[in-house]
């Protein structure tokens, strides 16, 4: 069998950082036998994630878990965790979304993790076209060349919520998915996968979606357009994907699965919406937006769907995972169970997003530590009176001004058991709540976000 040898592969260099320069492999890969072409790929892609490392920093590494690499920047970046982590992650969301790709769709999984913003920002830039102003970014699924992950700094946890968004991209990428379905179901898993979401919706926010969308049309949201602005029309284009695909997903349970097969970036899925869920994007819309020209465009020109990495329209380099997820294994193939993604994503009726209804799902994560800590404080309120007490009791045995003083410092002595008390209590008690909700979802195939 031949193998990528390094002098077999060429390079782009921009920004000081190698790109394959894939028409040459291309050929590489087409002389070759079929049943050697994965095996080439995979060899060479090895060997181009070390040359990429070695121009990123001499702490940078590669390491593999099955059929997924993932570079790191620096040993700090707790890397074999995100590694294990990701894979079980990538499992999971397959398991909820189905698995999509087909025997064509060949090559591994590739993460590239940044310590530093502008080697982050170089790197990707190559993905964007060279006129224009974006919005900041934790993380990309780049769809361009090769589809892989590139992620920017930030914490561990912050890292875990970006992978689950762009691991969802990455499963959903070989359907011709509108890209405001593609974010909503991406938005959706980080709070699923990575336990922190940061959704809500409450009459301010539904009130910037009623001035926004009213002034500006859905036209630029339904291509796509509108989630790569670096203004506010970004921000609350991810919000509306989420809001949207929330209330599909609670309004027809059962059907979902079936929408997310049917639709197509074409028409923004508008004519998958009337044949699977009996109604229009328009109406859809308007449960929360209210009556208003909403109706997306048909048919949609290629010309003006926007060109961004993490916009999938024709795939044509993948990745291949022999082994299904054994929850797939009963169902067809690309297919998952039509139940699958409304047991694991179930909204209750009352969060829905409805038009004039405030509604508040706020991360969970952040509450559970601010009703443990609030209930640490109430504990740490008893203790904190035996210094106060203390301080008053023997202050009149002190003369003069030290009297006054004394007792202000038994009450900030005090206080500060208070608040002690309360926030340990409540990081201690909401990580082991957290660790146990992990643990309980390690065993359907996600590894744990705790150490």
């Amino acid at each position: 069998m031949a193998s990528a040898s390094e002098d077999s592969i060429e390079y782009i260099w921009h920004n000081g950082l190698p790109h394959i320069r894939w028409e040459a492999l291309d050929e590489a890969i087409a002389s070759r036998p079929a049943d050697e072409h994965s095996a080439f790929l995979t060899q060479a892609i090895e060997q181009w994630l070390h040359r990429l490392a070695a121009a990123t920093g001499r702490e940078a590494g590669v390491l593999k878990h099955g059929e997924m690499f993932l570079l790191y920047a620096s040993p700090d970046d707790q890397p074999q965790r995100l590694l294990r982590w990701s894979a079980g992650a990538l499992a999971r969301i397959t398991t909820i979304v189905g698995d999509h790709r087909t025997p064509e769709m060949i090559g591994p999984r590739v993460i590239v993790l940044f310590d530093d913003d502008s080697r982050y920002y170089d790197y990707i830039d190559r993905f964007f076209p060279e006129e224009g102003h974006y919005g900041a970014s934790a993380g990309i699924c780049i769809s361009s060349e090769y589809f892989h992950i590139a992620v920017g700094p930030d914490d561990v946890d912050m890292r875990q919520r970006a992978l689950a968004h762009e691991l969802t991209h990455l499963a959903l990428a070989p359907l011709p998915l509108p890209p405001w379905l593609d974010e909503g179901i991406a938005q959706m898993m980080e709070g699923e996968i990575a336990n922190v979401s940061f959704f809500s919706v409450d009459a301010e926010i539904v009130e910037r979606h009623h001035a926004l969308w009213r002034e500006h049309g859905l036209d630029v949201f339904w291509a796509g357009e509108s989630f790569g602005r670096p203004d506010e029309m970004c921000e609350l284009s991810y919000h509306l994907a989420e809001v949207l695909t929330r209330n599909i997903q609670a309004d027809h349970r059962g059907a979902f699965i079936n929408f997310l097969a049917a639709a197509h970036w074409q028409d923004a899925g508008d004519a998958a919406a009337r044949t699977v869920l009996g109604r229009s994007l328009a109406e859809i819309v308007s449960d929360f937006l209210g009556e208003g020209p909403w109706h997306p465009r048909d048919p949609w020109d290629p010309r003006q769907i926007p060109t961004q990495p993490n916009c999938c329209l024709h795939p044509h380099r993948f990745m291949r995972v022999p082994s299904p997820t054994p929850t797939l294994a009963a169902s067809s193939p690309g297919r998952a169970r039509r139940n699958d993604f409304d047991e694991v994503l179930t909204v209750p009726q009352q969060d829905v997003c409805k038009k004039g209804i405030g509604m508040t799902r706020v991360n969970q994560r952040r509450s559970l530590t601010i009703r443990c800590a609030a209930a640490g404080a109430v504990v740490g309120l008893v203790l904190a009176l035996i210094p106060i007490a203390f301080g008053y009791a023997i202050a009149p045995r002190i003369p003069g001004p030290f009297e006054l003083a004394l007792q202000v410092v038994f009450v900030l002595l005090g206080a500060c058991v208070v608040a002690g008390i309360g926030a340990a209590v409540g990081f201690v008690v909401s990580r082991l709540l957290q660790k146990s909700r992990n643990a309980e979802r390690s065993g359907d195939g996600v590894a744990s976000s705790g150490g």
